[in-house]
Formats: C-alpha cells, sequence, structure tokens
C-alpha cells in the first residue's frame, strides 16, 4: 500500500515539477515554430493570390484611381487654374471611367474663391468618389481574393508583433493554428489551384498532464 502511494505521489510531483520548469520553455519553442509554419504556409496562400489575373487587374485598377484622384485633387488647388475647370473635369472624367459609373459632380465654388474653400470642396469630392469607389470595388470579381490577402496581412502583422514581443501563450498558439486552418479553407474554396498547406503542431497544450510528461521524459526531450 505505502508503495502504490509512494509510486503515485512520485508521478504526480515529477509531472508538477516538470510542467513548472519547462512551460516557458515549451510553449515559447511551440509558439516560434506555430509562427514559421503559419508565416510560410500563409505566404504560399498570398503567392497563389498574386497570380490571379482579375487580382492583377483589380490592382491596376485601383492604382489608377488613385493617380486620378490625387491629380484631381491637386488640380483644384492650383493657383494658376484653380477650382472645378477643363483639367479638373477631365480628371474627375479619368476617375468615372475607372470606376465604370456616371457620377454627377458636387456643385463647385467659383475659381476665384478662397484657397480653404476650394480645399474643402476637393476633400468633400475625393470622399464622393471613394464612397462610389468602395462600392463598385466591392462587387469585382477579386474582391473576395483581396479581402483574403487583406486579412492575412492584417492577422500575421499581428502575431508578429507577438513573436517580436516574445509574447508567448498557448492560446495564441491556438489562435494561430484555428486561423492558418480557417485561412486553408478559404483557399481551397476561392483558388482555382490553392496549394498544399502543412498544418501547426501546438501539443504544449497538453502540457501539465502526466502522459506529456513521461512522453517527453522517453523522448529525452528537455
Amino acid at each position: 500500500m505505502l508503495s502504490i502511494v509512494v509510486i503515485i505521489s512520485f508521478l504526480a510531483n515529477t509531472n508538477a515539477i516538470y510542467s513548472y520548469q519547462v512551460r516557458r520553455d515549451i510553449v515559447g519553442q511551440t509558439q516560434e515554430e506555430a509562427w514559421r509554419v503559419f508565416d510560410s504556409e500563409t505566404s504560399k496562400i498570398l503567392r497563389a493570390i498574386g497570380e490571379v489575373p482579375a487580382v492583377a487587374e483589380f490592382e491596376d485598377r485601383r492604382g489608377a484611381l488613385d493617380v486620378a484622384r490625387q491629380n484631381l485633387r491637386t488640380q483644384i488647388v492650383d493657383q494658376r487654374n484653380p477650382g472645378f475647370g477643363e483639367l479638373s473635369q477631365k480628371h474627375y472624367a479619368e476617375a468615372t471611367k475607372i470606376l465604370g459609373v456616371d457620377l454627377t459632380p458636387l456643385r463647385p465654388p467659383q475659381s476665384t474663391a478662397p484657397v480653404d474653400e476650394l480645399a474643402a470642396y476637393a476633400s468633400r469630392l475625393d470622399a464622393f468618389i471613394a464612397e462610389q469607389a468602395e462600392t463598385q470595388f466591392k462587387n469585382d470579381p477579386a474582391a473576395p481574393f483581396v479581402a483574403l490577402r487583406d486579412d492575412i496581412e492584417k492577422v500575421k502583422t499581428f502575431y508578429e508583433g507577438k513573436m517580436r514581443l516574445k509574447e508567448y501563450s498557448g492560446d495564441t498558439t491556438d489562435l494561430m493554428t484555428r486561423d492558418l486552418d480557417g485561412y486553408a479553407v478559404t483557399a481551397r474554396e476561392l483558388l482555382p489551384a490553392a496549394p498544399e498547406l502543412a498544418a501547426i503542431n501546438n501539443t504544449a497544450d497538453e502540457i501539465g498532464s502526466i502522459q506529456y510528461t513521461w512522453r517527453n521524459f522517453l523522448d529525452w526531450i528537455s
């Protein structure tokens, strides 16, 4: 009876001491490895998105619109030819052509109006174009690909900050695992030739269990 108590006590205490000693190191190592997998596998998805022709066309279109909007704002407040004159109307026509819609411009002030008034008009007109662009781009065939790419880039930045600060947590690794799994599903649904993605091994979640401790002992881990 005493031997049984000693054996159980030995197992439980060894497990507790081992788990306490290696928790931070193993959680950190697991998260570092999870980040390497997350970074490499999401990069595969981003490369595949970049190869979609509709995405390249979308980016060209959005870039051209940005140039037209900048030219319009600059022209309206140009001291040599201020206001919504011929040149400004030309830039406005370029923007509407890119959007593929016929937009009636906001009523402009006189070309002799103060610079502040012209600048305010330029801002309102630009906001009007941006609002229309959001609607048009939302319905673009490339929109789902761009949304996935933007979300991946945002989430990667978040996890990269965690890794840079060495903020190790089993919860972060679990989130990383779920995010990568979700991206894999979305990629298979969207991409014509979705890349094969590796999975994250988040076994740090097992720390604290006797099975985990003694398996590591047998494998001579830490």
